[in-house]
């Protein structure tokens, strides 16, 4: 008998370095002294090795408990989503606002994705119960099969014969297809896949969200700081910070502690079992005792892993949860649903407004860069309850033996092993090859402990961080003068007051104005609403300019003596600001630091209980469309005639001197409606109106019954022909002439500047008819009377003006009260025939000013754009057609101040070797619509994109064009068409540029760029009649997103058979050769406006 040499130093290491691989990294079996796997060893490679075995009733209240979580999680995912939903409806748009400017953005997309969270806790949910029923046992997910058992319980299988083995046919594609995917999910998130509780990785990965989460929760923290004003909550958000930078630390620290502890006595064991072990390995004994001391590690590794899970889930509860449903529960019966409005009470209570604003912010997500960090805790809470699921685990009585737990089945006293063969000679010879990978595996497992455990150390200092900074922010709350604060912050590193809500009275300050030292203590961007009130000669400070956090701003019970542009509401100074409220002010015009620009987000002014007699007429140009305007009990006597032009949502005049808006409404129909009869109507109504109560009133004064009945039914009458008869004849031509297929009107009526001015014009018109008042004084009666044979005297005046002047240029006129001049809403000049070779500025004097709507110039061989046209404020678009431009300089210019609505630019058949100056200053914000059709223009300046803004429609057709203007390539432009030109390549563009359509039909084009910017917003490109043979890569992917991609008489085409062009290049393919007959020629439809340009 050969006596065994002792295992050398060398040896004795590598196998301690194998033992603890197997029980740190994948302890699901063990090793005898030979390298090779014992049965048990076999048999638990098919079983969870770090899981906790628990009593039925303990692991029935974790299942209960993880069950309750997801159906909370869930109900409250679809609460949420449903809230960002319901505040992105239109109605709600005011709400939206008050979120912040980019709010409205983010609304549908995290409505979605809180909608996809919720559905995939609903399939765990009903996961659960499903596998449990089946089951008959409470259970998380179907049960998995033991292999070994499987194994032991069969009858061996007989080896194959040589022959059937030849015969077995290889696997097909899709089944090795199904191998590896099902091979690569479980490397990534099987229990011991990246992903899984298992990994090497586990801690680094676990340690990596944590950070993730710590930050997140700190961003709210200081967010918090600013926004909520319940101080307990700013506490509870420190205290979940600070227990998430602490726990971890702490439960690892204990945890490790006895692991250490299990570590050496495990390494003990192993080399007792290595020195005495002989070649037939260790006794049964000492087998058992290795058995259960690795057991015990893998508990207290468990145990680690779901105290740190379960103390997260509490903690991405808390925040994501919790304390949203405590800030946001509270107004939930406050809110009206038949009005979509909290009660006026609260929305005009400073304090309470800035609160919901403010906490409504803290609780949804209104930046993309808040929506990533306010969806990460819920998924979280979705992996935790996964991870958690995964480490627990019933201990059942009727279990088979696992050597991977140590309340398994005692094993038995001894075991007789087989003598060592040739196979296990060779896997003990080849273990010292694999012991250099043993031993990189170990250290990188000590690497990431390593690193979890300077992440943590850093996390224990972040916590103490946090705390200094709450409690330094709390001693500086209690530092400062309150005085005139009614809503306090607490706000991190700052020295000053932090006040949401800030009332200066200058009757307690003693003072008759606020000074700007008066507010110098206050921290700019905490404070929210800013009151200024009881001032006798109030004078605006500079210093309110400081507050770029502000939500609004009101003045109550003051004289306004100065409020300059200087210190003017600034829409880059205030870009969050949304309200402003003047209430019982004194004042005769609206100062200059309101009639300015103002910021966009600031939809809601209301001005009560004044002094204020009128409002600017360039108001409505000033000014951004507003959600809700109030001029209330104030001293105007009519409606101020730029209120007419301003565009506002909710308008109130209540309490004025108002007498009739039916006269505002005769009036705009003279202005706007270009139909003589339709003008008339208004007027007989309007008269009818007015003398109709003195009449009956004259005549059946003494049957007050009759009195009464027959001034209600003319009511009736009147009030149904002004608000539904005449609104309906006006609409209906235009709704019946409407496309619901293309959302569009015909060509034909849009080209056409008679159509298209009555169509903009008469829809600017509505109804409105005040109620009818108490009729009992006689001095009433006659104003009434004498106010219908002004109004009739006023349109007879404009009857016989427009009816004693002709206009041959003229197409549609008007009938305006008072005007000077000849209205016309539609002037199309013909140099042709006035027999002049330009348009001067004589021809258009004689037109009223403001009813110039559309304006074209024809047939002109010689054209100097008169500087008149700068005159024309309401000019909505300039034609040029068949002309030779020779001047329009800067004097006539198309700027944003002289025309503040134009729509668009049209050039057709025109001779010009340039853009003409007048064209190219900054465009008003309006004209999204320039078009160049036959033209001698062989370029566009290299500067167009820094001179205008974005195009919606930019057509540059039939020119002898040869290159790709450059200035194109910056200019954005939603549909743009080059149809006709000589180009023969187009440039690459980037990512970021965009456009819906792209025309490049009837040119020689010979090949697309290798990139095309955005392919998510083409939806029509038009390549036909070109030379294309090939398509670049992209052209895959358009193919399937675009609406319509024609390719049509191309030699790509002309290649093809008739049989592969029915088959995959048809009417009904996106990528078509068939031709779509419709504006294949040209954007601009010259065939049809040819024929109305002739006179």
């Amino acid at each position: 008998m050969t006596t065994k040499t002792p295992p050398t130093r060398f040896q004795l290491r590598a196998k301690r370095l194998d033992f603890m691989r197997h029980v740190l990294l994948a302890p699901g079996h063990t090793r005898n002294g030979n390298g090779n796997g014992n049965g048990h060893g076999a048999a638990a490679l098919t079983e969870a090795s770090i899981v906790l075995d628990v009593s039925p009733p303990v692991f029935a209240a974790v299942w209960a408990a993880l069950l309750l979580v997801r159906v909370a999680a869930t109900v409250y995912l679809v609460a949420l989503a449903a809230l960002y939903r319901f505040i992105a409806r239109p109605e709600l748009s005011y709400y939206a606002g008050l979120l912040g400017p980019r709010a409205p953005a983010q609304l549908q997309p995290m409505a979605l994705a809180l909608a996809a969270l919720a559905t995939a806790h609903l399939y765990k949910i009903v996961s659960m119960l499903w596998h449990s029923a089946l089951a008959r046992r409470l259970v998380f997910d179907a049960p998995l099969v033991d292999a070994a058992a499987a194994s032991r319980s069969s009858p061996p299988p007989e080896p194959p014969q040589e022959p059937q083995r030849q015969q077995e046919a290889a696997p097909s594609a899709a089944a090795l297809s199904l191998a590896v995917a099902s091979r690569v999910w479980r490397r990534c998130f099987g229990r011991r896949g990246f992903f899984g509780v298992e990994s090497a990785y586990f801690q680094l990965r676990f340690t990596a969200r944590e950070s993730f989460e710590i930050i997140s929760q700190t961003l709210q923290l200081q967010t918090a700081s600013h926004l909520i004003a319940r101080h307990w909550l700013n506490d509870v958000y420190v205290s979940i910070v600070l227990v998430n930078c602490w726990s971890t630390p702490v439960v690892q620290h204990l945890c490790r502690r006895q692991l250490a502890a299990s570590n050496r006595r495990l390494l003990a064991s192993s080399s007792v079992t290595t020195a005495t072990t002989d070649s037939r390995g260790p006794s049964a004994s000492q087998q058992a005792s290795m058995a259960a001391m690795e057991a015990g590690v893998q508990r207290i590794l468990a145990l680690e892993r779901m105290l740190c899970l379960a103390i997260d889930l509490g903690l991405d509860l808390a925040t994501a949860m919790v304390l949203p449903a405590i800030l946001v529960l509270p107004y939930v019966p406050l809110f009206d649903v038949a009005s979509l409005n909290f009660p006026s009470e609260l929305l005009y209570n400073d304090v309470w407004f800035v609160n919901m604003v403010y906490e409504f912010q803290q609780v949804l997500a209104v930046t993309a860069f808040e929506s990533v960090f306010t969806f990460f805790p819920h998924w979280s809470i979705y992996s935790c309850c996964g991870s958690l699921r995964a480490l627990i685990r019933e201990r059942r009585p009727s279990d088979p033996y696992r050597l991977s737990n140590g309340s398994s089945s005692p094993a038995p006293s001894h075991v007789v092993l087989p003598a060592a063969t040739a196979q296990e000679k060779s896997s003990r010879e080849s273990d010292s090859h694999s012991m250099w990978s043993r031993r990189m595996e170990l250290r990188t497992f000590l690497r990431n402990m390593t690193i979890s455990n300077a992440v943590h150390f850093a996390f224990f200092l972040w916590g103490l961080g946090m705390v200094t900074l709450h409690l330094l922010a709390l001693r500086n709350s209690t530092a400062h003068d309150t005085t005139g604060c009614k809503q306090t912050l607490r706000p991190w590193l700052t020295q000053q007051s932090a006040c949401s809500v800030y009332e200066f009275s200058c009757h307690r300050a003693n003072k008759s104005s606020i000074q700007s030292s008066d507010l110098a203590h206050l921290d700019g961007p905490s404070l929210a609403v800013l009151v200024i009130s009881h001032c006798a000669a109030l004078r605006m400070p500079d210093e309110w300019l400081r507050f770029d956090h502000l939500l609004g701003l009101e003045l109550y019970n003051s004289t306004i003596t100065e409020w300059s542009k200087d210190v003017a509401i600034s829409s880059l100074k205030h870009q969050r600001m949304y309200y402003l409220l003047l209430i019982r002010v004194n004042m005769s015009h609206l100062p200059d630091g309101i009639v300015t620009p103002l910021p966009a987000n600031l939809m809601d002014i209301e001005i009560a209980i004044t002094n204020l007699t009128t409002l600017p007429d360039n108001l409505d140009t000033v000014w951004h469309p507003l959600s809700v305007f109030y001029v209330e009990d104030a001293a105007l006597e009519s409606v101020p005639p730029c209120l007419t032009r301003l565009w506002v949502d909710e308008l109130s005049l209540s309490g004025n001197n108002i007498k009739s808006l039916t006269s505002i409404q005769v009036y705009k129909s003279s202005v706007l409606i270009g139909r003589i009869w339709i003008n008339n109507l208004y007027v007989a109504l309007l008269v009818i109106n007015c003398w109709s109560t003195p009449i009956i009133e004259f005549v059946f004064h003494k049957r007050p019954e009759l009195e009464r009945l027959l001034c209600i039914a003319i009511d009736i009458i009147l009030d149904a022909g002004t608000s539904m008869i005449l609104p309906f004849i006006i609409f209906y031509p235009y709704y019946a002439n409407f496309d619901f297929v293309s959302y569009n009107f015909q060509l034909a009526y849009l080209y056409d500047d008679v159509w298209f001015a009555n169509m903009v014009l008469e829809n600017q018109l509505s109804a409105k008819l005040v109620r009818r008042g108490e009729r009992m004084l006689k001095l009433l009666q006659v104003v009434f009377f004498a106010w219908g044979i002004a109004v009739l005297s006023l349109h007879l005046r404009a009857a016989l003006k427009s009816s004693s002047i002709s206009v041959p240029a003229c197409k549609q006129p008007t009938r305006p009260w008072l005007a000077s001049n000849y209205s016309c809403s539609v002037v199309r000049f013909n140099c042709h025939r006035y027999n002049v070779s330009s348009v001067t500025d004589a021809h258009l004097e004689i037109i009223e000013d403001l009813s110039v709507i559309a304006l074209v110039f024809m047939h002109c061989p010689e054209l100097r754009v008169p500087r008149h046209i700068q005159s024309f404020h309401n000019l909505l678009g300039i034609d040029i057609f068949n002309s030779t431009i020779v001047q329009w300089d800067e004097s006539a210019a198309i700027t944003n101040a002289t025309h503040p609505i134009l729509a668009y630019i049209i050039f057709v058949r025109v001779n010009m070797t340039a853009l003409p100056d007048g064209v190219l200053n900054q465009l008003p914000d309006t004209a999204t619509d320039f078009e160049i059709t036959v033209s001698n223009l062989t370029t566009l300046p290299s500067d167009l994109h820094e001179r205008w803004h974005p195009m919606s429609i930019f057509y540059f057709e039939h020119s002898p064009a040869t290159e790709f203007p450059a200035t194109l390539y910056y200019l954005q432009a939603d549909d743009l068409s080059l149809i006709g030109t000589r180009i023969e390549r187009l440039p690459e563009f980037e990512s970021g540029h965009g456009f819906f359509t792209l025309a490049m039909t009837h040119t020689p084009l010979r090949e697309l760029p290798a990139s095309i910017g955005n392919l998510a917003t083409i939806g029509f490109l038009n390549l036909g009649y070109t030379q294309l043979t090939r398509f670049p890569a992209w052209m895959e992917t358009v193919s399937r997103t675009a609406t319509k991609v024609y390719v049509h008489n191309t030699p790509f085409c002309a290649s093809l058979s008739e049989e592969e062009r029915a088959r995959s290049y048809g009417p009904d393919a996106v990528l078509t050769c068939s031709e779509d007959g419709d504006r294949v020629d040209g954007k601009y439809p010259l065939a049809v406006m040819a024929k109305q340009r002739i006179y």
